[in-house]
């Protein structure tokens, strides 16, 4: 592992989006890194806005993951079965909830993370909002993708990691007051 961890996982952020460096790695410093025996760091509120046009980029970093407990945080058996009925692709209430179960459940993507050179992997969210129409047709339309920074991978996992963020994009939306993110794959 790189002596300058921190440093490495905002460089495979910056692959898929641009937040403010500084404030990342004072979030990282602040809440620091999972310890050896624990799987997961929450990270507290952050977000990184960048407006194109009429398109809005909203980056959060939410969690640090200990690549060296990877397989002990993977699902396997009844385990499994039961967070895939609960996080179902057809419906969810929480993307961060939705992301790391599709994690959690892909070996692959586990394995990936326990072959890595670094010690964490920084899980995040894009969130893009467009609008479109006028006046009484106007539309607001968002999605949600996770966004898996591995530090120090071959370009072959990265392109895996990239296609499980694809194939996980998601879609929020609202009927009659009642919001439901929607894997869109």
């Amino acid at each position: 592992m790189s002596p300058n961890y921190i440093n490495d996982l905002i460089n495979s952020v910056n692959r898929v989006a641009r937040p403010d460096d500084r404030q990342l790695k004072e979030i990282l410093i602040l809440c620091g890194m999972p310890a050896e025996t624990k799987n997961i760091q929450y990270l507290s509120f952050n977000n990184h806005t960048i407006t194109e046009g009429d398109c809005t980029h909203t980056f959060s970093a939410v969690a640090v993951l200990n690549n060296r407990r990877a397989a002990h945080f993977r699902l396997k058996g009844n385990q499994k079965k039961i967070s895939q009925i609960i996080f179902h692709k057809k419906w969810t209430f929480n993307p961060l909830d939705f992301f790391l179960n599709k994690l959690r459940c892909e070996h692959g993507m586990t394995d990936i993370m326990a072959a890595s050179v670094s010690d964490y992997t920084l899980l995040g969210i894009l969130k893009q909002e467009k609008i479109s129409g006028q006046g009484y047709y106007r539309h607001k339309y968002v999605e949600i993708n996770p966004v898996v920074a591995i530090p120090g991978i071959s370009d072959w996992d990265l392109k895996r990691v990239t296609d499980f963020e694809a194939a996980n994009h998601i879609r929020k939306v609202t009927l009659k007051g009642f919001t439901i993110y929607r894997q869109m794959s």
